[in-house]
């Protein structure tokens, strides 16, 4: 009797973790089904995950405040609420406006094309008024048709990302939930982590995180700050004299602001053509803004909020620059500085423990 109730026991086991196995498969099945159906490539569930984990790492300090008044699981859902909740909020405010600036800035850029041809136009007739045997219609068609190239490229790039916006839509719906489990089981996962690493490499290994994950804050922070100030200080300016879709400009002058030295260049550069197109004489002004906030930014903002966290003499950051963004491109430029403070310390480390072994 007894062995056959611990038969019977064992075949309700093997039933129930068939049961539980069967529903992992059809559950992992669907998902995998509909992520196919929708289009749903491997490189956005990666980025996804990227993503979500950037987002984690961000809500550590916050949730940690957090857990020791809510708990472990309320306060990581509080802290995806909050984070998420702020992003679609923003994005449901201001994609209207962005979106009426950006086809308003749309058409006022291909005036910049109809200016610069009257301006040649201009020259051409002064030229001959001279007597000089010089044409410039040459030129004026190359230059027509390098601008007009460039402002279709830049609508083609914006059209783009907007369907892939669309596209990533179900992968992005994964995103709090990822970032959700990854704050509230990160013991877990440091756990699992720190299993797979051999016991003498553990030390160094966490040593060379915990340096990486300061100067991956003190990155994020500062240049974070930075670039707000420099985007609301630029949308003020604009306002002032008057730069037709101010608030667009003013967030990509916030965005390109991230990117050390060239940013600025390249995110004043879509301002400069509207207000070129707009009024010849609004072009000075609008750099007038530009120059007076990077000198704000240059004199106050960068040597109050940084200090000297990173300790890069400037040739080696121009170095790292061009180095990474001819490799990686845009996400070099974002990215080249705190991956090359990181291996830096790393190296360093490397080198002292060779040192004392020898």
């Amino acid at each position: 009797m007894p062995s056959m109730k611990l038969s019977e026991e064992n075949k309700r086991v093997r039933t129930a973790a068939f049961a539980k196995l069967t529903a992992i498969v059809l559950c992992v099945g669907v998902f995998i089904g509909v992520v196919v159906y929708v289009g749903v490539g491997l490189g956005r569930l990666l980025g996804a995950a990227v993503f979500s984990a950037v987002a984690a790492y961000l809500l550590m300090p916050l949730q940690r405040y957090m857990e020791t008044r809510f708990g472990k699981g309320v306060s990581a859902l509080i802290c995806v609420v909050i984070l998420f909740g702020s992003i679609v909020g923003g994005i449901a405010f201001l994609l209207p406006v962005l979106t009426k600036q950006i086809i308003s800035a749309s058409g006022e850029l291909r005036y910049v094309t109809e200016f610069i041809e009257r301006a040649l136009e201009r020259l051409d007739s002064y030229v001959d008024s001279l007597g000089i045997p010089i044409s410039v219609d040459d030129v004026l068609i190359q230059i027509v048709e390098f601008i007009e190239g460039r402002i279709a490229l830049v609508l083609d790039v914006t059209i783009n990302a907007f369907m892939e916006f669309v596209k990533s839509i179900p992968v992005l719906i994964l995103v709090p939930v990822m970032c959700f489990y990854m704050i509230k089981d990160r013991a877990y996962f440091i756990s699992k982590a720190q299993f797979i690493v051999p016991v003498k490499w553990r030390k160094p290994i966490s040593n060379t995180i915990t340096g990486a994950d300061r100067v991956i804050k003190s990155y994020i922070k500062t240049q974070l700050v930075i670039a707000f100030l420099v985007g609301a200080a630029t949308v003020v300016g604009y306002l002032i004299v008057g730069v037709p879709n101010a608030l667009l400009f003013g967030l990509i002058m916030g965005i390109c602001e991230i990117i050390p030295y060239f940013g600025p260049v390249i995110g004043a550069v879509p301002a400069c053509l509207v207000a070129l197109a707009d009024d010849p004489a609004k072009l000075i002004w609008t750099v007038a803004v530009v120059v007076a906030v990077q000198q704000l930014e240059n004199v106050f903002l960068s040597p109050f909020v940084m200090g000297t966290h990173f300790d890069i003499n400037p040739l080696m950051v121009i170095a790292v620059l061009w180095f990474s963004g001819g490799v990686f491109g845009f996400w070099g430029f974002i990215f080249g500085i705190p991956i090359y403070v990181i291996v830096r310390n790393v190296l360093g480390q490397i080198f002292n423990k060779v040192v004392k072994i020898g």
